[in-house]
């Protein structure tokens, strides 16, 4: 969507914000969270070891130690249609596991998700740096605060399933958000 709204040239800063705000702190907090509410105890070895081995937390480690380095393109070539398939999988996954008959039991989260994920969190960004005044002419903050408007975290749902943390509602906040994000996010 940014490409789409801003131009192929943002797409960095996109990654950017995706990686270190979002995959990083998901990597450190969300599974120190996730871990200690599956199991309602607190043990600072088996969090870390999660963390430690979390695939997103690994790849950010190798791809920053890394980075660097000269690779051959066929790298690229191998990992580019593997990294494609990655999205919708992980959509067809979310989406087998929504159960619209459980959506009754769940109408307060889903009216309180979705506006602080995709209205109350981007109008905040935006009313700091329109306070700053910077939205106007500064890219970045356009940027900034389109990217704060995207839909729910389908790496976040993972870890919440995969902790056994409410899966009904994971599963239909993502089926909820990410077509209602393609409405406000532009807005």
């Amino acid at each position: 969507m940014i490409a789409v709204f801003f131009g192929a040239q943002w797409m960095g800063l996109g990654l950017f914000i995706d990686l270190f705000e979002s995959y990083l702190s998901l990597s450190i907090v969300g599974i120190a969270i996730a871990t200690i509410c599956s199991s309602d105890k607190i043990d600072l070895r088996y969090i870390l070891r999660r963390i430690l081995t979390f695939p997103p937390f690994v790849a950010i480690v190798v791809a920053l130690a890394t980075d660097h380095l000269v690779r051959p393109d066929w790298i690229a070539d191998v990992l580019e249609p593997i990294a494609a398939t990655l999205t919708p999988l992980a959509l067809a996954a979310v989406g087998y596991a929504i159960r619209i008959d459980r959506m009754r039991e769940r109408v307060a989260a889903l009216g309180i998700g979705p506006t602080f994920r995709l209205v109350l969190a981007p109008l905040a960004m935006f009313i700091m740096y329109a306070a700053l005044g910077m939205l106007r002419d500064d890219p970045v903050a356009q940027v900034t605060v389109f990217e704060m408007a995207m839909p729910p975290m389908l790496g976040a749902s993972v870890i919440a399933m995969d902790h056994g943390l409410e899966p009904d509602l994971v599963a239909l906040l993502i089926g909820i958000g990410i077509p209602l994000a393609m409405v406000t996010a532009p807005a």
